[in-house]
């Protein structure tokens, strides 16, 4: 559970104004540091709040299959030591994919991600796209849910993908685990 002591409001240069209407924040809490996004930007303060620096999250990692565009999730994971930032990216050819980021710091230059698509996870998924993402950690695993949507932005099903603490940590890539399904 975060508990912060204090109100502690962003100003424009934490979020560079990239803000909205519509902001979805998620926060994530370790003894010292904070990393805080929303829909169009990221910020971490080392410092448990007293300063903050803005992460673009359109710029802090290269571009692949699409361009960034919304839905962000951030988690400190205290057994594993690990920062987790979960970020989706644009539908392209009606297809787009997430891309899982972790760092044992959180500092802006100490990110490793692996890009996910939905064919990743099956091939015959085409044509379909991620949104809606949630995280949960249980004792040995970082937990990603999404649902998958058409082209036609018709829900066609919820996926569950496992990845070991372990094997994130060591930030080489890691295979996908899909929940098993029929199709």
């Amino acid at each position: 559970m975060v508990t912060i002591p204090s109100n502690l409001g962003l100003d424009d240069a934490a979020t560079s104004t990239q803000t909205g209407t519509v902001g979805e924040p998620c926060v994530a809490a370790s003894r010292t540091g904070l990393l805080l996004t929303g829909n169009w930007y990221a910020s971490w303060s080392p410092d448990a709040g007293k300063t903050w620096e803005f992460l673009d999250p359109f710029v802090t990692f290269p571009a692949d299959r699409g361009r960034f565009c919304c839905d962000q999730l951030v988690q400190w994971i205290p057994q594993a030591r690990l920062w987790v930032w979960l970020l989706q990216y644009e539908s392209v050819s009606g297809a787009n994919i997430f891309r899982l980021a972790v760092s044992p710091t959180g500092t802006p230059s100490s990110w490793h991600w692996w890009d996910v698509a939905p064919t990743d996870l099956n091939p015959a998924w085409t044509g379909v796209w991620f949104d809606y993402p949630d995280l949960a950690v249980s004792a040995g695993n970082l937990w990603i849910s999404f649902n998958v949507y058409d082209a036609d932005d018709k829900w066609r099903r919820a996926v569950v993908i496992r990845y070991p603490l372990g094997e994130l940590r060591t930030a080489r890539p890691v295979p996908t685990r899909p929940w098993p399904t029929a199709s």
